[in-house]
């Protein structure tokens, strides 16, 4: 597969019919070598009278991703998401959609640094006066080019950057943004759980996330921090937390764990909590073996992990769902035959 740089390399606009997936298309496209990107940003949700910051697409269905028209349409026939490449409304839809890559660039940092303050436009709906093309100097948003201008409704001059065709990001130029990393969060961290279910799933995914998912790279360097922090708030309602039953202690202990070694904090207590929850689990529990899967990886303890595949080899062939997800999951950690 060529390189996201190769000469016939472009930005394409990809569209989607896979609902609510647009992350994890990302993911999946980057661990294919396309550069791809997804513009993002926080929601509050109410659940169970707890406020939960939830980071989604900012536009739905709507991802941007790098590469020939080849790559992409040899990605999509070997996809098991619905994807496809949108086309120009300008050529009369003979013609795909793309954006050049000063524009993209800039359009990735103003997400980069301003994910919960950016606006966003259909370009149909507004008609831009553009005014000198600017490069902002200093600040959060140094060094990102577009268009100061004033847009309808809105009483502060706007950072603009369009997407010819797809959208237009606007972001008021204020002293409060320059801080915005700075301010307190909407969410109280010190609070109890009042979810102690949703908490602990939600939890386990984002570690999960984090630490095995995530892939490294700068354009998601601003999410990575948002994810993390969001793994914090949580992390502090549900320390707390005691399952009123073993399993439920185990769901617990395994998420705090995962989310102390994502973050590299407080790892002696997680790890003590995993390891009393282990104690307390049947032995024939599958999500006992997950908390000892977990342990003997990020212990590197391979002896844990040769005995894990051998309970694997004492079942009968005959899987259940949960042994499949566990088989799953080993293979990942401890990759070998068996």
């Amino acid at each position: 597969m060529e390189s996201p740089n190769a000469p016939n390399s472009q930005w394409f606009v990809v569209g989607t019919l896979t609902k609510n997936r647009e992350i994890a298309i990302r993911d999946h496209l980057i661990a294919s070598h396309l550069e791809c990107f997804v513009p993002l940003t926080y929601t509050t949700k109410v659940v169970k009278q707890q406020k939960q910051r939830m980071l989604v697409p900012a536009i739905s269905g709507l991802i941007f991703v790098k590469g020939t028209l080849d790559e992409l349409k040899d990605y999509f026939l070997k996809s098991k998401y619905q994807l496809f490449l949108r086309k120009s409304t300008f050529s009369r839809k003979k013609d795909y959609l793309t954006v050049n890559d000063c524009e993209m660039e800039s359009f990735i940092r103003l997400m980069e640094r301003a994910q919960e303050k950016v606006n966003f436009y259909n370009p149909a709906d507004i008609k831009l006066q553009k005014g000198d093309k600017i490069i902002v100097r200093g600040g959060i948003f140094d060094g990102i080019e577009g268009y100061v201008m004033r847009i309808a409704g809105k009483r502060n001059k706007q950072l603009v950057v369009s997407i010819p065709e797809v959208t237009i990001a606007a972001v008021t130029l204020s002293p409060e943004m320059l801080e915005l990393k700075e301010r307190n969060e909407s969410v109280c961290c010190n609070m109890r759980s009042k979810d102690v279910e949703g908490d602990t799933k939600r939890l386990t995914e984002l570690s999960k996330r984090l630490l095995f998912y995530m892939p490294e790279t700068y354009r998601i360097k601003d999410e990575r921090n948002l994810i993390e922090k969001e793994i914090r708030d949580i992390y502090l309602r549900l320390k707390p937390m005691q399952g009123v039953i073993s399993l439920l202690e185990g769901r617990i202990a395994m998420a705090l764990y995962l989310a102390s070694q994502g973050l590299k904090e407080d790892e002696d207590y997680a790890t003590k909590r995993l390891l009393a929850a282990i104690k307390k689990i049947k032995e024939t529990s599958i999500l006992r073996l997950f908390l000892m899967l977990y342990h003997a990886y990020f212990t590197h303890d391979s002896e844990a992990g040769d005995k894990l595949r051998l309970v694997i080899g004492s079942w009968d062939g005959k899987y259940s769902e949960a042994q499949r997800r566990f088989i799953e999951e080993f293979d990942k950690l401890f990759p070998s035959t068996y």
